[in-house]
């Protein structure tokens, strides 16, 4: 099975490390938190890593700006049914 699309089911530290990563890898990226507030940080996270890495000259903003644009961010749990492999990176309880 070739994979294209990447699910992370959790936008926290390590959720968002593995979007970056997967992002960064050529892959389509579905990054699902079930808390708002979370998901937003999670993608402010993976915009201001590759803010960073622009700004040392290690990508450019184009690149940046193609690996953004090919992570959807959901809250809704629905949204991972197609991806190709989904990565669990939920806090525990």
């Amino acid at each position: 099975m070739e994979v294209k699309t990447v699910g992370v089911y959790g936008a926290g530290f390590m959720g968002r490390g593995i979007a970056q990563v997967a992002l960064e890898g050529g892959y389509d990226v579905v990054l699902y938190n079930h808390r708002t507030p979370t998901l937003e940080k999670g993608v402010a996270g993976i915009q201001k890593n590759f803010a960073k890495k622009v700004a040392k000259g290690k990508i450019t903003q184009e690149q940046a700006d193609q690996w953004l644009g090919r992570m959807k961010a959901t809250t809704t749990l629905e949204d991972l049914k197609d991806v190709d492999i989904v990565f669990e990176a939920m806090v525990e309880n």
